[in-house]
């Protein structure tokens, strides 16, 4: 993720669930209008991926990628399909999947 002056806000914040739905919300809305999917297998590492630097798809608005991102430095976390994950965690997973990828193994 970019530098950003967004400060993430506490769990225990009036707002927070607020924005963790947000989060996942408008990450289905991408994958929906991206790749008419509701929840495209591997969405939430995709998505981390292309906040992050990473190749990503032609089709992927740089806008929904900046939402994306402030709503997550926001929250402090990710959402992985059906639940939301605190960032420190979500670092170690997607951290692993990548490297199932480059070994070969899509899962």
């Amino acid at each position: 993720m970019s530098d950003s002056a967004i400060t993430p806000i506490g769990r225990d914040h009036p707002a927070h669930r607020y924005l963790v739905d947000q989060l996942a919300f408008r990450m289905r809305e991408v994958s929906e209008k991206t790749w008419y999917a509701g929840w495209l297998i591997n969405l939430e590492f995709i998505l981390w991926e292309a906040i992050n630097g990473e190749p990503r798809d032609e089709y992927l608005a740089e806008e929904d990628l900046r939402a994306l991102e402030e709503l997550s430095t926001l929250v402090g976390g990710w959402h992985n399909f059906d639940r939301f994950v605190p960032l420190d965690e979500w670092l170690v997973i997607a951290r692993e999947h990548a490297l199932q990828l480059r070994a070969g193994d899509p899962q």
